[in-house]
């Protein structure tokens, strides 16, 4: 079951990007024929077509796919159905708020006074101001009362960041922040490369994906030296 499970995601997960009629339709088949084999009753995914249909009617009816899916392979989600309430899960429709909006990264839970945190390394993946979630971070901080360095950014430097940051102050853990886009990995033009991997872009080809690891892992290899300096010294 888990492997059919598996096989049925992956195939509306290949459904989102695929503009081909024939390759839908392949796609389709597929998950027809994985669900017949537990006879479901609820499978019509045959009679759906992607022929012709906008963006929006291309999701809506992926997400009629995966409610199919989920329903004959509930089992398979135990530990989703143990952990939401049923009558969240019977709800036709879901509405779920992404806590991005507050904070989009996980500062909060990292400076809990009991995990006596030293050093925070911060890899900052927004598409917009590339130092939005430690000044974030930094503000909530001492709104609340929580030991942080203070987090002073050059005003050009929001448009052409640097590679490597570091806020530390007494009393405080040290904070390492890196842009994804930088002035380093991207060689200057950090604009094109922001606007070649927008947040809202909902899929990548293989090309573009090698890339941008390629290119966030620089950040790492590029500041190794300096990274394992901070680790020594916040260890001390």
């Amino acid at each position: 079951m888990d492997d059919m499970a598996t096989k049925v995601v992956e195939s509306i997960l290949e459904l989102f990007d695929c503009e081909d009629d024939e390759e839908s339709a392949k796609h389709l088949q597929k998950i027809h024929e994985i669900m017949s084999v537990i006879k479901s009753e609820n499978d019509n995914t045959a009679r759906k077509s992607m022929v012709g249909k906008s963006k929006e009617e291309k999701y809506e009816c992926l997400a009629e796919i995966a409610l199919d899916a989920y329903r004959e392979f509930k089992g398979v989600f135990h530990t989703l159905s143990a952990e939401v309430p049923e009558e969240v899960l019977s709800d036709e429709h879901t509405h779920l708020e992404d806590a991005g909006p507050v904070m989009d990264s996980p500062y909060v839970a990292a400076l809990r006074p009991d995990r006596k945190v030293k050093l925070i390394l911060s890899f900052d993946f927004s598409v917009g101001d590339p130092f939005m979630t430690v000044i974030q971070a930094a503000k909530y901080c001492k709104d609340t009362g929580i030991p942080f360095p203070p987090v002073d950014i050059p005003e050009e430097d929001k448009e052409q960041p640097k590679d490597f940051y570091v806020f530390k102050s007494e009393n405080t853990p040290t904070v390492i922040h890196i842009p994804l886009f930088n002035m380093v990995n991207c060689k200057g033009d950090v604009a094109k490369w922001r606007q070649r991997y927008p947040t809202f872009k909902l899929g990548y080809n293989r090309e573009m994906m090698d890339e941008l690891i390629r290119v966030s892992g620089l950040n790492v290899a590029n500041n190794k030296n300096r990274i394992l300096q901070e680790i020594s010294e916040a260890s001390k």
